[in-house]
């Protein structure tokens, strides 16, 4: 990049302050405290400076601190109401749900609001034993070895059949290290396609052509633990049995998140002392959904799930609404 003298790591260092709008004085001093001849570094900044490179990057810094200026109001101005609770509703129609949650990006709870599925009374361990006791189904395993099992949740995979997975449930107690998840798919199945005669709509909210696809099925004995992160769609979280905790953190809050990879972050909030962000300050909601409840996560709202209790969860993004949209992954060089 530069025709300078300058070793190659003080060009990089020189390239990441001018986009950082740096003062060349600064530069320039620590640059000649390391040993580098004052006019060689001023050449080497102002060669620096003219790159396209350089400019382009001092662009986007530009844009990504205005953005995060703007992250920041957001945040204040949220802060300035002291709502510390989820809303909690019975009931809702589909235009005063998109009106004051879903297109405002807020979070829901509907209590009761599946209580007319046929799995609320229906769906247990011993239930899909005894009727798919021989389907095949993927599950992800040996979970607990790895710090990052749902980033690395394709190595974790395990075919069993639902008699076996469900002899584990019963027997193993509290524990994280098997799961069937919903990127198991399990409602792909042929085998396992009936079960879509137990599950109903919500409030008038979903497309019932769109149902396969985008219902998925998640079962687990308590102590499950899917890590904080955000989805790139709107989300219902269907409770069927068993109770779960849901540690929310709004839109904004991606400023603190260290996203390191794909819609994961490193961050923690069961384990702040070994958290390499410190989440205790920043607002956050905490909710219980309980069987017959249903959770509405909205986009890009980043969610710690636990599950209490043994549980059976459904979720779904087949809303009647626009679900589709565009988020990019932060990429890792």
């Amino acid at each position: 990049m530069s025709e300078s003298t300058i070793p190659r790591h003080w060009d990089c260092w020189i390239s990441e302050n001018l986009m950082m709008n740096v003062a060349p004085d600064t530069m320039v001093e620590r640059l000649v405290a390391n040993g580098i001849d004052e006019g060689t570094a001023r050449s080497a900044i102002a060669s620096m400076a003219e790159h396209p490179s350089v400019k382009v990057g001092r662009s986007i810094t530009s844009r990504l601190k205005k953005t995060e200026m703007l992250l920041s109001m957001v945040q204040q101005l949220a802060q300035a109401i002291p709502q510390d609770v989820v809303d909690e509703r019975s009931g809702i129609d589909p235009s005063t749900f998109f009106a004051d949650y879903y297109s405002r990006n807020r979070p829901l709870v509907l209590r009761k609001a599946i209580r007319h599925w046929p799995a609320l009374y229906k769906w247990s361990p011993q239930h899909f034993a005894d009727r798919y006791g021989n389907a095949p189904v993927m599950i992800t395993s040996n979970r607990q070895a790895d710090p990052w099992y749902e980033i690395n949740a394709r190595t974790h995979m395990t075919q069993t059949t639902m008699a076996d997975f469900v002899s584990m449930l019963l027997v193993g107690g509290q524990t994280n290290d098997y799961y069937l998840v919903a990127n198991n798919y399990a409602l792909q199945s042929e085998r396992l396609a009936p079960l879509f005669d137990d599950i109903g709509g919500v409030s008038g909210l979903l497309d019932s052509t769109l149902r396969r696809g985008r219902t998925f099925l998640w079962l687990g004995p308590a102590g499950t633990v899917t890590p904080l992160h955000h989805d790139k769609t709107n989300l219902l979280i269907a409770q069927v049995l068993g109770r779960k905790r849901i540690i929310l953190y709004p839109t904004e809050s991606i400023r603190h998140m260290n996203n390191v990879v794909g819609v994961f972050t490193a961050a923690d909030p069961e384990h702040p002392e070994r958290s390499p962000i410190d989440l205790r300050g920043i607002r956050h909601f905490v909710v219980t959904i309980d069987p017959g409840d249903v959770l509405f996560v909205p986009i890009a709202w980043w969610h710690h799930v636990r599950a209490l209790d043994l549980s059976i969860t459904v979720s779904m993004d087949n809303f009647i609404f626009h679900n589709s949209f565009t988020l990019v992954d932060p990429c890792n060089y």
